[in-house]
């Protein structure tokens, strides 16, 4: 494994790049980017609780779509 290094991620670079993927992707996107490094995990689960957090992820794309939509008609 040369050439690896292992490095302290640190608190301003974990801002820093999930404001760039705010910028890059929109709330919607970068939360669903999020929600399919979760399903890709939850892959290992079985059926029916792979099942249960899909349908939880699913949810709170719908919920910021929900949201954003409220928002534009200021609720």
């Amino acid at each position: 494994m040369s050439g690896f290094e292992l490095r302290e991620y640190t608190p301003d670079e974990q801002r820093e790049d999930m404001r760039k993927l705010l910028k890059d992707k929109g709330l919607h996107g970068a939360v669903e980017q999020y929600c399919d490094d979760i399903n890709s995990y939850a892959s290992a689960l079985s059926y029916m609780g792979h099942r249960g957090i899909q349908e939880c992820l699913c949810n709170i794309l719908d919920l910021i779509d929900e949201y954003e939509g409220m928002k534009s008609e200021k609720f």
